[in-house]
């Protein structure tokens, strides 16, 4: 997504087994539960009693892993990866020290790795020259990882692996997926059956129209012609009274949290902060590439959660999310719009339709409208400074205003 996870999962790895960090090259790991993000949803037990966190925790995590929740949001993956990624490092490290030490006659444990080489005294052989004999190797539990002291990557500042491809325009976008004999899809967003809909069929370059609850699919040989045809079948809604905007969310959070009290002591610090209502609005709009037979997908997508991708897919087209394979493409950028699954669903219904693989796209316009929000909040923080100037206390106080939900989204989830 752009944040660095890319790079930084790969450093963790790459510390533990002594990669040469110019020669390290990543790919999106496939959906396999051993890739689960047990972390994610931790940090909303943070309100939770004490007696009942430590089980909460628990069950947060089984519960990811069981269903094999492979995610990225919250800032979770380094939090969640930080011991697998090093012991599957450190598991390597092992393995090629073993397979070099049997070809030397050594120790192994008097060998080492470093920069992509596996080294005894003067000795030293390339992780490549061994690696087919490490791989029959066992590795003893548990294992040494290496001390703070002798990272060499972590805690550094080290070119980040996703830049070239980013740079040169060799890096594959959701858009930029190509499948043999692909349609193109756009989409209108409808409360009722359209009248043009014949019309919006027989237009130039359009092959299907794929109708559903709420949003009416146009695949054409262009995404450009199946947008011109969508565009036709928009239909007008009645203006809906939200009942509140900012104005009106921040004077109920002012009044649940009350006046900011004064303070004559010169110990005590307080500061009030406010954050409003927010749309993730990331740079490239929902889009997802299906390919679909009887009883099995295929799925292209720039999401933040594959596990989701294939659970969308799977119910929108009534089968068994074991037969439906996602790969993940870059995103450009998620800020937690990418966990959502509307595009993989329309995209998947739309290829079934057509007998064909679809990619669709929404217009910004769309991803807009059917985002929901992040909640406003309002926080008074204040803290109480020991004479030494460390904090000897603090209190937060934080109302938040109910997520707003996006009405329609529950329609387009099958």
């Amino acid at each position: 997504m752009g944040q660095g996870v890319y790079t930084a999962l790969a450093m963790l790895v790459a510390e533990e087994v002594g990669a040469d960090w110019s020669l390290v090259a990543i790919e999106p790991a496939p959906r396999h539960p051993l890739y689960a993000n047990r972390a994610i949803g931790l940090d909303g037990l943070s309100g939770m009693p004490g007696f009942l966190k430590g089980a909460a925790r628990w069950a947060v995590r089984e519960a990811a892993q069981s269903y094999g929740l492979q995610m990225t949001g919250g800032s979770t993956s380094v939090r969640a990866f930080w011991e697998p990624m090093r012991q599957a490092g450190a598991i390597a490290r092992v393995q090629l020290c073993k397979a070099a030490a049997r070809q030397w006659g050594v120790d192994w444990r008097d060998c080492d790795t470093e920069a992509g080489q596996v080294i005894y005294n003067d000795r030293t052989v390339s992780f490549a020259d061994v690696a087919a004999s490490a791989a029959t190797m066992s590795a003893d539990q548990p294992l040494d990882l290496r001390p703070r002291e002798a990272r060499r990557l972590i805690g550094r500042s080290v070119p980040r692996l996703d830049l070239p491809g980013k740079i040169d325009g060799s890096a594959r976008f959701g858009a930029d997926v190509r499948l043999a004999g692909m349609l193109y899809a756009a989409v209108a967003l409808v409360d009722r059956t359209p009248a043009t809909l014949k019309a919006a069929a027989a237009m130039p370059g359009v092959r299907h129209v794929v109708e559903q609850p709420g949003w009416v699919g146009v695949c054409a040989q262009t995404w450009w012609q199946a947008h011109q045809a969508a565009r036709t079948l928009e239909t007008l809604r009645a203006p809906v009274d939200a009942g509140l905007d900012d104005a009106a969310i921040q004077t109920r959070l002012e009044a649940a949290l009350g006046a900011m009290l004064a303070s004559d002591d010169p110990q005590e610090v307080r500061a009030r902060y406010a954050l409003a209502a927010t749309a993730a609005a990331p740079l490239e709009p929902l889009t997802a590439t299906a390919r679909v037979t009887d009883d099995a997908a295929e799925i292209w997508a720039p999401t933040q959660s594959v596990t989701l991708a294939a659970w969308a897919a799977a119910r929108a087209l009534d089968i068994s999310d074991k037969n439906v394979t996602v790969f993940q493409t870059l995103v450009g950028g998620g800020f937690g719009r990418k966990i959502e699954v509307d595009a993989v669903t329309m995209a998947a219904l739309c290829a079934r339709a057509a007998n064909a693989p679809v990619q669709l796209l929404l217009t910004r316009e769309q991803d807009m409208a059917l985002q929901g929000v992040r909640q406003a909040v309002l926080a008074d923080m204040s803290g109480q400074l020991s004479e030494a100037g460390t904090i000897a206390a603090w209190r937060g106080v934080s109302p938040a205003s109910p997520p707003p939900a996006a009405c329609w989204r529950a329609r387009c989830r099958t």
